[in-house]
């Protein structure tokens, strides 16, 4: 379980999350003819990196769900995103989309929940965006700071 706040006000933005990294281990075996099924909460890691801020755009991410992807860290695949996918003409409306493609693309069964933050620019006026991001199966992107009206 990962705890991830996303606050915005038209001056600023702060995200926060906790820091752990907690897998399941799961234990199948047979006794007295049943079938005994044990799960236990391991923790992996006190010192992840669940808020990420980005160095070609200004906008952040925090990140819940699965925190480690092919024995890597989230935060480690999200560095690579930024390397391999953005450019400094990509802004806080078109990183969340090339994100949710990028996991797709490459993990498309790991379920991962981003926020994604950061200030576009409306009638030239800086205001804050704020995206759910989901990957795997059920993939989806929404910028949930902005009602029916834009």
């Amino acid at each position: 379980m990962s705890i991830v706040v996303t606050v915005y006000v038209p001056s600023g933005i702060v995200m926060a999350a906790d820091s752990r990294i907690i897998a399941t281990q799961r234990e199948e075996r047979r006794e007295k003819g049943a079938t005994l099924i044990t799960e236990r909460q391991i923790v992996v890691s006190d010192n992840a990196y669940k808020v990420i801020d980005f160095t070609r755009v200004p906008a952040g991410a925090a990140t819940f769900g699965t925190g480690i992807i092919q024995d890597q860290s989230v935060d480690s695949h999200i560095r690579a995103f930024e390397e391999e996918a953005t450019s400094k003409k990509d802004t806080i409306e078109t990183i969340p989309g090339k994100l949710l493609n990028y996991f797709q693309k490459r993990f498309p069964e790991i379920e991962v929940g981003f926020f994604m933050a950061g200030f576009g620019r409306e009638d030239e006026i800086s205001v804050p965006y704020v995206y759910a991001l989901n990957t795997g199966p059920q993939a989806d992107v929404r910028r949930i700071n902005v009602d029916d009206k834009g």
